[in-house]
């Protein structure tokens, strides 16, 4: 699972964990996971990513804002990583 991985390449993982949310919101209609968090992705050790625990998906775009902050805000506590929310927003509703 994510919170427990040691990323060589944070960066790479949450680019990966975005596009994941790009293709469900973009290609499945809006479709967002709903509960979106550390806890529901999964981490290889080549550092490919599985978000799994799907059940729960919705097409409420709240939902799709809560997700995006809970992984925004795991990559900037854990990596100091930092994104701008509403560019990462436009991005994976296939805006940018």
């Amino acid at each position: 699972p994510l919170y427990r991985a040691e990323l060589s390449d944070p960066e790479k993982v949450l680019d990966a964990i975005l596009g994941t949310m790009r293709i469900a919101y973009v290609y499945c209609k809006g479709l967002t996971h709903g509960d979106l968090s550390q806890f529901n992705v999964l981490v290889s050790k080549d550092e490919d990513v599985r978000v799994i625990d799907w059940p729960q998906a919705t097409r409420d775009e709240d939902v799709l804002i809560g997700d995006v902050t809970r992984i925004l805000s795991f990559f900037e506590k854990e990596y100091s990583l930092e994104r701008d929310l509403e560019e990462v927003l436009d991005y994976v509703k296939g805006y940018s």
